[in-house]
């Protein structure tokens, strides 16, 4: 759990780099927003899918002042953020993706006429890359959040996660996945979050920081092409929707087939693109059983099924990666470890597990050995250590 202790010391920095850049910090207000990591689901958000998702504490700092000028001056982590032709569209991506995000959102709300006048603001992520999307989901969401304070915007919240959702959708397609705006903005501490993308709904899912955590493994090893893998998968998972449309009216995504209806149609698509389907499909089940496993309290099963889900990644979405398929399989022969799969939509090969709390410093201590004595690899492991969070909120004004 992150400490008071931190939290003040994130807060002290942000507020000195605002007075080392802006001179003060009069009339400021101040956003802590979570990553969000997808533990179940992922690769199902295009397909209006239902997922498990967690919000993690470690965060996005935000401190945001309105000013009088026309001009907007955006600090990330220390450098300035270039910011010429602000009022000029252009949807091209810069090499950093994290300023192209930054700029777009201000752009969206000039060319909305939502605000007037500028922006001071210092931005400080302790986030590591390697969580995926959920990265980006709490730098938007704190953005969104602080935005709507200094300028009185009146948009909902749901509208807020649109405007994010729909801007990413901009530069990585498909591949935005909606659940972790949900998640950095509405996450709870102690609790996972159920997203269903259909109904653009969200429902809390009791889960004790005190009993488990998570840790992410980095191999600080890279995925190459791993963007245009995914849009490769998305494309033919599309494939498939087409081909089983000729055999039922109304389909709108594989959110609306079962498993049954699929393997009755295996011969009416192509085995490549069949096999996509099959892990979308009973993922879908996977987070449907998981949830209720996670009601009931019965953890073990519901790491069965993220265990079940990794395995249908390598077979089925064929996602197989021999350093990561290493890792989970060692995570099973360590008894506090009850699940473990790779994550999603990052370059980065890493895997999260979920780990019972009191031993999570063993279990790193007994993983970097075991990595290092594979030897598959010249670099080390990296650990990071995460529980369940609140979702964005303002730390103080001023």
């Amino acid at each position: 759990m992150e400490t008071q202790t931190a939290i003040d010391n994130n807060i002290e920095s942000l507020e000195k780099q605002f007075a080392e850049h802006f001179s003060d910090t009069d009339k400021t207000v101040i956003v802590k927003s979570p990553a969000s990591l997808t533990l179940l689901g992922d690769h199902t958000h295009y397909n209006d899918g239902l997922l498990i998702a967690a919000p993690l504490n470690t965060h996005t700092y935000l401190m945001m002042r309105k000013t009088k000028a026309d001009s907007f001056k955006i600090v990330f982590n220390g450098t300035a953020v270039p910011l010429k032709n602000l009022k000029e569209y252009n949807p091209s991506k810069s090499t950093n993706y994290t300023y192209t995000i930054i700029k777009r959102i201000f752009q969206t709300l000039i060319f909305r006429d939502l605000i007037k006048g500028g922006v001071e603001c210092v931005i400080v992520s302790e986030i590591p890359k390697s969580i995926g999307l959920g990265y980006y989901s709490s730098l938007q969401i704190g953005l969104f959040k602080a935005a709507k304070k200094v300028f009185r915007l009146k948009l909902s919240d749901l509208e807020m996660i649109e405007i994010a959702h729909k801007i990413e959708q901009e530069f990585i397609g498909q591949i935005s996945n909606k659940a972790n705006y949900f998640c950095s903005f509405f996450g709870k501490e102690n609790c996972l979050m159920l997203v269903d993308l259909r109904e653009n709904t969200h429902k809390c899912l009791k889960f004790n920081n005190d009993e488990f955590c998570f840790i992410v493994f980095d191999t600080n090893l890279t995925i190459k092409n791993s963007e245009n893998i995914c849009r490769t998968r998305i494309e033919e998972c599309s494939v498939g929707v087409e081909a089983l449309r000729l055999y039922i009216w109304g389909i709108k995504n594989l959110r609306d087939v079962n498993i049954e209806f699929l393997e009755k149609h295996i011969n009416m698509t192509p085995q490549l693109v069949y096999k996509r389907c099959v892990y979308n499909v009973t993922e879908k089940q996977r987070v449907i059983n998981a949830a209720k496993f996670i009601r009931t309290k019965k953890y073990n099963d519901f790491g069965n099924e993220i265990y079940d889900s990794f395995d249908s990644i390598v077979k089925h979405y064929e996602l197989n990666y021999p350093e990561l398929t290493k890792l989970v399989e060692e995570t099973k022969n360590i008894p506090d470890i009850i699940a473990a799969k790779s994550i999603s939509c990052t370059p980065a090969k890493c895997i999260y597990t979920i780990v019972k709390t009191a031993n999570c410093q063993k279990i790193i201590r007994s993983m970097k050995k075991r990595f290092e004595i594979s030897g598959s690899t010249n670099t080390k492991l990296t650990a990071y250590k995460f529980s369940t969070s609140n979702g964005a909120k303002f730390i103080t004004d001023k």
